[in-house]
């Protein structure tokens, strides 16, 4: 991997932790905990468990309460689909009491980090480095919601049996009108 390409990876990891971090300090999952009560305690949550909206915790913060949670399978049976079609069939699972307590709809699922949503490229990027925690993946490219401009958006490779210097989760840009798999994200 070239410097270039690792210190943008790094620079948008760095962006994605603090934006992670100044959400909770905005106290923005108050309206939910895993122990149902706001400002209570909570039974923390460890990688791999079934998360408050039953996909698969990925990812978790230093107080083990909160995190991301992954659907358990690929959207629309695992078939490939442009980037414009991902986003919205993403925020369709937005149905369950959790999401619509929430209001999560297909309009706002991309703003509201709470509602399932095409996951960024550092949510894709924590997806794929705990692939196997989660599991059900293809060996294939699968979207993020990030745009790299007007006609490319960046997607991530979960092929482990790739054989370059980048090896495993590689991320690249793709153009939107590509084909790729889309697997739904969302915070708690």
């Amino acid at each position: 991997m070239n410097k270039f390409k690792r210190a943008f990876l790094l620079i948008t990891l760095a962006i994605g932790l603090i934006a992670d971090n100044a959400a909770e300090a905005a106290d923005v999952h108050k309206t939910e905990s895993n122990s149902g009560a706001t400002g209570s305690s909570c039974t923390p949550y460890h990688l791999g468990d079934t998360g408050p909206d039953g996909g698969k915790v990925f990812y978790i913060d230093v107080s083990n309460c909160h995190g991301l949670e992954a659907k358990t399978n690929d959207a629309s049976s695992g078939q490939t689909m442009t980037w414009a079609k991902a986003i919205t069939t993403s925020a369709s699972y937005n149905t369950t009491p959790i999401t619509i307590a929430l209001s999560c709809s297909t309009t706002n699922a991309q703003l509201t980090p709470n509602c399932w949503h095409l996951p960024s490229e550092s949510e894709l990027n924590y997806l794929c480095e705990q692939k196997a925690v989660v599991g059900s993946f293809a060996n294939l490219d699968y979207w993020s919601s990030s745009e790299l401009d007007a006609n490319n958006a960046w997607g991530q490779d979960f092929d482990d049996g790739t054989q370059d210097l980048d090896s495993d989760c590689t991320q690249d840009a793709d153009s939107k009108s590509s084909a790729e798999l889309v697997r739904a994200v969302r915070a708690f």
